[in-house]
């Protein structure tokens, strides 16, 4: 029980990187080109530690716990780059 409530954070990870594609199609200036990465990494961060201090005091096997978060890292990350690809797909194949 303890993995599939750490790997529940793959909602949030996937959430995240949807957010950055809109934010990535709203801002147009070359200059901030990187900021949506920058604000993904930062909301990753934040909510993983958020997640983690308060999944700990639900759970009783921190280690499988710390194993689920992982893994939605590991998954969500492999699901990141499909998305931006296919966000990206029509700059991608000019």
């Amino acid at each position: 029980m303890e993995f599939l409530l750490g790997f529940s954070f793959i909602i949030y990870v996937l959430v995240t990187t949807m957010g950055a594609i809109i934010c990535g199609k709203i801002i147009t200036n070359p200059e901030y080109t990187m900021l949506p990465l920058l604000l993904m990494f930062m909301f990753d961060g934040l909510g993983a530690a958020i997640f983690y201090f308060v999944g700990v005091e639900i759970v009783d096997n921190i280690r499988i716990f710390k194993l689920g978060v992982a893994a939605s890292f590991a998954i969500g990350t492999m699901m990141r780059v499909v998305m931006l690809i296919y966000a990206n797909k029509s700059t991608l194949s000019a």
